[in-house]
């Protein structure tokens, strides 16, 4: 969960990055078969876009809220 935050001075472009990284659940011996699940970003004041990307037709319970995305 990421709540209730202020982001600033982020050197990327992205402030929150909360996705669905397909190359950790297909790469052999990891072991995970299911990645991003549960996450929740709301509530949080960013000076960068938010990234959000639950599995596609399967939400894992993610969730993403009210941000306000501003500069500071």
């Amino acid at each position: 969960t990421i709540a209730g935050n202020t982001v600033t001075g982020i050197a990327n472009s992205r402030s929150i990055d909360s996705r669905r990284v397909k190359s950790v659940e297909t790469t052999p011996g990891t072991k995970v078969s299911r990645a991003n699940f549960n996450n929740r970003v709301f509530g949080n004041v960013v000076d960068a876009p938010i990234l959000f990307e639950p599995r596609e037709g399967d939400d894992n319970g993610c969730y993403i809220g009210e941000n306000t995305v501003k500069t500071l």
